[in-house]
């Protein structure tokens, strides 16, 4: 299919996201009719299995069994009801409860628990939000956080495009000049532009049309974008030499405070890097492959510190304001990755200057969305040490994805046919 034909399908398929929030609602369609009476999660007034959920908290997860279906109870099988679950649940680790993942339970969320009461100082604050590259429904997710971000700034008669900014692991710091002119300057440096002077698909490779709700978003709001990552250059070298290796004038800047002492940030790394491993390709040498997964492991931990001094740099010029960080899930997931990273930092920062802070700092979020199957066990739901809101959705049943490849962004599949 030619790649302009491909790309206005696709446009087509999202753009109703980039109008406002309340997009979101909206008559029953067959998707939302087929999840209408089951949630992924207990909300309020919900049951599972035979345990009544007592209003706001969710049931003991002990006492379910087995991953049997949640109903959602009477009220909530309204046309309304329907349409304001099509975009899945929120649940809140920390409370143990889950809300309809609506435009006014998510901006409900961001006033009260991310900027906090009208009456406090502007405040300021880290937003990340984690993705596997390939999945659509998981950047729509993205898109509709910092929707509600804007909205909600909006309303408290902040500036977003100077309140609000958005890093991108897909992007390396170097680029910033292109993603500050792509913002700045829509009609004269298209996305076509930006593509080549990024060298996108061979810095990141993922289909772009993932990635264009959020560029198209952030672009209408003149909210910046940020390049977080290092360049190819940069991550080579540490590849090949480590961290602790003598920079000469003619290598690329190795940044300093890389922590590479969270055993549990290590261990994690181990478990899942060991696995996309063989001992054969090390000629059953142990020893071997645990010194590659240590070489990687500091590769990983200066990949996060990097993108961490991005935003940390970006925050002490924007210190009355948020910043979401869009990156991969291992980066976020415990937040022991990057968004630990980028709150040390941030804090350091803000600190030497303490005497002139000129808002409240809130401190860091994380959301982690999943893509799951509609109904699923409560008790499958990670908790509050994983991330501090999960947003479950279904797959968008009129698309195709592949779980073990590589997914270009998704079309109608009567549209794929064409």
């Amino acid at each position: 299919m030619d790649s302009t034909i491909r790309r206005s399908i696709f446009i087509f398929f999202v753009a109703h996201c980039l109008h406002d929030v309340s997009a979101w609602s909206g008559p029953p369609t067959p998707r939302r009719s087929m999840i209408r009476d089951q949630l992924l999660l207990p909300i309020i007034g919900a049951t599972i299995g035979a345990t009544q959920c007592a209003p706001p908290r969710m049931a003991v997860a002990a006492e379910t069994t087995s991953p049997a279906a949640i109903a959602v109870e009477a009220q909530l099988s309204s046309s309304s009801a329907a349409a304001a679950l099509s975009s899945g649940v929120l649940w809140r680790t920390a409370r143990g409860d889950a809300l309809p993942a609506t435009p006014s339970s998510l901006a409900q969320i961001m006033k009260d628990e991310f900027l906090g009461p009208v009456s406090a100082a502007a405040s300021s604050g880290i937003v990340c939000i984690s993705e596997r590259h390939d999945d659509m429904e998981h950047h729509k997710i993205q898109l509709k956080v910092l929707m509600t971000m804007k909205k909600v700034l909006t309303e408290r008669s902040q500036d977003v495009s100077e309140k609000l900014s958005v890093g991108m692991e897909m992007f390396q710091r170097r680029h910033q000049i292109y993603l500050d002119r792509y913002v700045a300057k829509p009609q004269e440096y298209s996305l076509a532009d930006l593509m080549r002077d990024t060298k996108w698909n061979s810095t990141w490779g993922y289909d772009i049309l993932h990635y264009l709700p959020l560029l198209l978003f952030a672009q209408k709001f003149r909210i910046r974008i940020l390049g977080l990552h290092p360049s190819e250059e940069e991550v080579e070298f540490v590849k090949l030499h480590g961290l602790n290796a003598n920079n000469g004038s003619s290598s690329p800047p190795i940044i300093g405070g890389v922590r590479t002492d969270d055993r549990e940030h290590a261990e994690d790394f181990r478990r899942v890097t060991a696995l996309q491993m063989s001992l054969s390709d090390f000629g059953g040498c142990v020893e071997a492959m645990e010194a590659a997964i240590a070489r990687q492991y500091e590769v990983q931990c200066f990949r996060e510190e990097y993108m961490a001094e991005t935003a940390a740099i970006q925050m002490a010029s924007q210190p009355d304001g948020w910043i979401a960080l869009l990156a991969g899930e291992r980066h976020i997931l415990k937040r022991n990755g990057l968004p630990f990273r980028a709150l040390r930092r941030s804090t350091n920062i803000r600190m030497k200057g303490f005497l002139s802070l000129p808002s409240l700092n809130r401190g860091l979020f994380t959301i982690v969305p999943r893509t799951e199957p509609f109904p699923a066990a409560a008790k499958d739901a990670i908790g509050m040490e994983s991330a501090d809101y999960v947003w479950y959705v279904q797959r968008d049943p009129s698309t195709e994805f592949r779980e073990h490849e590589v997914n270009a962004a998704p079309m109608r599949k009567m549209d794929r046919r064409a």
